[in-house]
């Protein structure tokens, strides 16, 4: 089965809003006070960058389940990671040495997870929209 662009599109609004409000219920609004330092919200930003970019780069492994465990596998590595590796090693950066280093990994990560998924499935990124 495949989805049309109405459906689409309308997927990603109701998956916006539902993102949006989850993200104001934990500001407590209206004060808008987030649980979160700004590491953090730059951790999840990058790593939501680097997943994007391996979701939209694997479309044509969408359709197996491998695929999908492989990448929550990887999730919880780049988790891992980032959590008792990266807050060590970033702890006294800020600013762009801060950004170099998540940049340096994520390309890290990326291209370990090319590897094994052309190791597995013979089959490499599709990054023609970038």
């Amino acid at each position: 089965m495949r989805a049309d662009g109405k459906e689409l599109l309308w997927g990603s609004i109701i998956g916006i809003c539902l993102a949006a409000g989850a993200w104001v219920l934990a500001a407590k609004f209206p004060n808008l006070n987030f649980p979160f330092t700004s590491v953090q919200v730059d951790m999840c930003l990058e790593g939501a960058f680097i997943f994007g970019i391996v979701i939209a780069g694997y479309r044509a492994l969408w359709k197996y389940p491998g695929f999908w465990g492989f990448l929550i596998l990887f999730l919880a590595g780049h988790i891992a990671l980032y959590k008792f590796l990266i807050v060590k090693i970033a702890g006294n950066a800020a600013g762009l040495r801060l950004y170099g280093i998540y940049g340096f990994l994520g390309a890290i990560e990326f291209a370990a997870f090319a590897v094994v998924m052309l190791r597995v499935y013979h089959r490499g990124p599709d990054i023609r929209f970038l």
